[in-house]
């Protein structure tokens, strides 16, 4: 395959119906280099040095979300899971059509009208422009993202950051060790490669990914966050937090929510395809730092 031409795309011309990554896969030619990178095999996650101090920013971010709070998500009006995962928003849209409070700390959180779960969010249903499935328009800085030494990992990001939180995982809640609990799917990681960066854990929790769903084989993939590392995996399969055995301690994570092929140029109010684009997988722009500086192998 030639290499990949420069995309411009002005999110004026996004239409109201559409969320942009929706609009990305109809006007330019990204999944065909998708296509491309799935052909070939890579693992179903990543895990890699995370090179910074992570006491100094396990203490900002324990300070600053006792300061800005902890929101449960909310999808049509009802608050989820019964506060068992508690979020802050790292990123927000301003002009988000359905923001379920005026807080921009909960603008990630859901919306009245998404469904936990749907698979709009990566295009299979409708996906309007700015709503809570609108992945790529969530791309302002929330006052926590630059909180302390928040701030200092979060400027480490050289590609736009887009749908963003700290997350925490109630514990000795028995509903979050149940099977059925937590399960969705998001964008592909080609338009939203999602950073992981445990806080506080504890050997009983754990990510699960199914990697194959046929007729014939169900499988799934297990694995724990470990504090001083951050993960990457393929977030558009099932996947789910789930806890192992009831724990006494929380799990909090950070989420980042990463553009690997198009960064937002917020004067010219659009998106542009950048070198990487088509070109080098996101799981191995990550590997080579060429997402943070304190993220590579």
């Amino acid at each position: 395959m030639t290499r990949a031409r420069k995309w411009i795309i002005p999110i004026d011309e996004v239409p109201e119906h559409q969320s942009i990554h929706i609009y990305l896969f109809e006007k330019t030619d990204i999944l065909s280099y998708v296509d491309k990178f799935k052909r070939e095999v890579f693992p179903a996650y990543l895990e890699l040095p995370l090179n910074f101090d992570l006491q100094r920013l396990r203490g900002d971010v324990l300070k600053a979300t006792e300061e800005i709070g902890l929101f449960p998500f909310s999808y049509e009006g009802v608050e989820s899971e019964k506060d068992i995962y508690m979020s802050a928003s790292l990123t927000w849209n301003p002009d988000s059509r359905d923001n379920v409070s005026t807080n921009p700390h909960q603008a990630t959180l859901g919306s009245r009208s998404h469904r936990f779960g749907s698979a709009s969010l990566y295009g299979a249903e409708k996906s309007d422009k700015n709503s809570y499935t609108d992945g790529m328009s969530f791309n302002v800085k929330t006052p926590l993202a630059v909180y302390g030494t928040i701030g200092d990992l979060t400027n480490s990001f050289s590609r736009t950051l887009i749908r963003s939180r700290i997350s925490t995982l109630k514990a000795g809640r028995k509903e979050s060790t149940r099977f059925d609990f937590g399960w969705h799917n998001d964008e592909l990681i080609f338009v939203n490669l999602r950073v992981n960066i445990p806080i506080v854990s504890s050997p009983d929790y754990a990510i699960q990914i199914i990697t194959d769903q046929t007729r014939e084989t169900f499988k799934i993939e297990e694995f724990s966050l470990n504090p001083g590392s951050a993960y990457a995996y393929d977030t558009s399969k099932n996947h789910r937090p789930c806890c192992k055995k009831l724990s006494v301690q929380d799990r909090i994570n950070m989420i980042y929510g990463i553009s690997p092929w198009f960064d937002f140029d917020p004067i010219e109010r659009a998106w542009i395809s950048n070198e990487f684009y088509g070109e080098i997988h996101p799981f191995d722009m990550l590997k080579q730092g060429l997402v943070s500086s304190f993220i590579r192998v």
